[in-house]
């Protein structure tokens, strides 16, 4: 766990540091007009990518960790054969939806009908990521650290920035080209896997079909949910303040997303892991993985007090004078939330190990509440500016995510603890 752990944080560090770059290039090449749009865009693939998959990057892991442990009723083969029929359906349906109601999908995700050229680029996206997502997940989750890490790097680091440098012209050419080199490198590795382990893909039993269904449908829900939390505040900006305004709101929830990113490691490294040890139910981890939530927390509060020292730096790169000011307010306010998002990142899928049941998504669920609670209280009782009012309820969110999956995992540990003494007393009289 600790080399998957290592292999993890070195590509999170580096799409990180590729990313912020590309925020720049983008500023540079567009505008902040474009910008906007290239943040919003963004949003918009982060928000539909998760319905595309279905929640097969966690069904995926889980399954393939299992089945490799010999715990599984499903072979490797299986569980892909049946996740690429999920896969093709599910895409299928939403770029039709995407094409068949661009005006009203632009509206809603970049506050005008006049961006509806924007969809189609990003409906081809929504297509490679997914296909991508399959071939990440399944190198996770048979342990393959040093693959799934090169090929997340490559995919979201690297080929955004060759894009970049071929200087497109405009968001829908960028959208274009980043779709088109994506597709070769997952193409890549997928013939990879294939041919490396074998992969017979033939029909998948109904039953695994069903499993990785039941299992990620649930997983779709709490994305559904997580990600319209962090896509609503920028289009809401966007169609109350302008695109401008939206262009730093949807920055400063970037920046929240990326505190996320630098908990995916944590979580590479311990859904194969933990999905072992609860099928097990016998095994001797819990306490390291209780461990692993303390830390989180103790990180977390450290993100948070670094975000907030650090945001006017980042405003100060990212926007002009002239809304420099502004700019700082927002982003040290979605710092606050930073801590919390990157909390519940951290240790999310220690719940998704123990369960199939759709604990994450009653967390998320509650979250969203408190998002638009705390959106009316800060319009209309305090009658905050639009873009502060919804960035603050986002920070509110954040910490309701952050309460539920603590209070989530109090629970799922709880009740592990007598299956480990159980498991503890077999060995025992077995060894005797």
């Amino acid at each position: 766990m600790k080399r998957a752990l290592g292999f993890a944080f070195l590509a999170e560090a580096l799409t990180a540091l590729c990313m912020v770059t590309g925020f720049k290039l983008a500023f540079v090449l567009w505008g902040s007009a474009g910008f906007g749009e290239w943040m919003l865009a963004r949003r918009l693939l982060s928000f539909v990518v998760p319905l595309a998959t279905l929640g097969l990057e966690v069904a995926i892991p889980r399954y393939v960790a299992i089945a490799r442990a010999g715990e599984g009723e499903f072979s490797a083969a299986e569980i892909m054969a049946a996740a690429l029929r999920i896969g093709l359906a599910t895409c299928a349906a939403l770029l039709v939806l995407m094409f068949g109601f661009r005006d009203a999908i632009a509206a809603a995700a970049f506050g005008s009908s006049a961006y509806a050229p924007l969809l189609i680029p990003t409906g081809a996206l929504v297509a490679v990521y997914a296909l991508h997502v399959l071939v990440y997940a399944y190198l996770r989750g048979s342990s393959r650290a040093a693959g799934s890490s090169g090929l997340h790097v490559a995919v979201h680091g690297l080929v955004p920035l060759a894009v970049f440098a071929l200087r497109p012209a405009s968001v829908a050419s960028a959208l274009a080209e980043v779709a088109l080199m994506t597709l070769g490198c997952s193409l890549a590795a997928a013939a990879y896997v294939v041919r490396r382990d074998r992969l017979a893909l033939r029909a998948p039993a109904p039953h695994a079909a069903r499993a990785l269904f039941r299992y990620g449908r649930s997983r779709m829900a709490a994305a559904l949910g997580l990600l319209l939390l962090a896509t609503f505040p920028a289009a809401y900006t966007a169609r109350t303040a302008g695109m401008e305004h939206a262009g730093v709101i949807a920055l400063g929830l970037s920046l929240i997303g990326m505190a996320g990113s630098a908990a995916t490691p944590i979580g590479v490294a311990l859904l194969p892991a933990a999905a072992v040890h609860f099928a097990r139910r016998g095994s001797s981890r819990l306490p390291t993985l209780s461990s692993a939530r303390a830390l989180a927390a103790a990180a977390s509060a450290l993100g948070t007090l670094l975000a907030f020292w650090f945001a006017p730096v980042v405003a100060s790169t990212f926007v002009d004078a002239a809304s420099g000011a502004e700019a700082a307010l927002a982003l040290r306010i979605c710092a606050l939330g930073a801590g919390p998002y990157f909390f519940f990142c951290c240790t999310r899928t220690l719940v998704d190990a123990q369960t199939v049941e759709a604990v994450n998504a009653r967390v998320v669920l509650l979250a969203l509440a408190w998002f638009l609670g705390a959106l009316a209280v800060t319009r209309i009782a305090l009658d905050l500016d639009p873009a502060l009012a919804a960035v603050s309820s986002y920070v509110v969110a954040c910490w309701a995510l952050a309460g539920g999956i603590w209070r989530a995992l109090s629970r799922a540990f709880a009740g592990a603890e007598p299956a480990r003494a159980a498991g503890a007393a077999v060995h025992e009289a077995r060894t005797a």
